[in-house]
């Protein structure tokens, strides 16, 4: 593990942003849910700078937009914050009024879905921040939204450790479920870059970055391909 990475507290969420011109370069922000702060890690994952956002009230979901600005959930306050690409507070209060809000995704049209742990919902809202309603409801401990090439949203359920798959429409396609998962939170589509969704070929399920730094080797589970998943 590297050094810098002991540096993160209860990381619960990462985002990357991806360079234009080539996918083999990419800076990491994590969510540190205990220290209220965001940090930010270069490919190699040397710190670049371990408080690029501070003051945030238990920061869980992070996704960016296809400009560069980071939005970040804020569970125990329920809101959305928007920052800019240098880190400036750009909208402390993008949205409001959710209910323990745990994790965010963006479709290819700019809209961003929230997942609302507290009431078991995903939350859509326009790419203005206008509240579209309720995208789906019914969900366990909801978490960790991800899109996949054709547009169906994949969420973690975390209480019932299954994962929902939903269409552009918000209709249930299916539950995915298997003896491996513990308490999902976490979705990441291989092949995805962000925010731009393409061909998925497996799912990562845990907690964060976290998984990222070590974890793996306790929990080999954690990595399941979407074939093991329809098995």
């Amino acid at each position: 593990m590297k050094k810098s990475a002991r540096l993160l507290s209860v990381p619960f969420a990462l985002a990357a942003i991806l360079p234009l011109t080539t996918v083999t370069a990419q800076n990491i922000f994590i969510a540190n849910s205990a220290f209220g702060t965001i940090s930010e890690f270069n490919s190699s994952g040397s710190l670049v700078n371990g408080t690029w956002a501070t003051g945030l009230s238990w920061p869980y979901g992070l996704a960016f937009d296809s400009s560069g600005n980071l939005y970040l959930a804020e569970r125990d306050s329920g809101t959305i914050s928007e920052f800019n690409s240098s880190g400036s507070l750009v909208n402390g209060t993008w949205a409001s009024g959710l209910s323990s809000p745990t994790g965010l995704a963006f479709d290819s049209g700019g809209n961003l879905y929230v997942a609302n742990r507290g009431n078991g919902t995903i939350e859509k809202f326009s790419s203005g921040g206008a509240d579209l309603g309720a995208f789906a409801t019914g969900l366990n401990s909801p978490s960790g939204p991800a899109f996949d090439s054709s547009g169906n949203l994949y969420v973690a359920n975390f209480y019932s450790s299954t994962i929902s798959e939903f269409n552009s429409s918000g209709t249930l396609i299916r539950t995915i479920s298997d003896p491996s998962f513990g308490y999902p939170t976490f979705i990441a589509i291989e092949g995805q870059p962000l925010p731009v969704p393409e061909v998925p070929t497996w799912a990562m399920m845990g907690m964060g970055f976290a998984a990222l730094f070590g974890f793996l080797h306790r929990r080999p589970a954690w990595l399941m391909t979407m074939e093991q998943l329809e098995k």
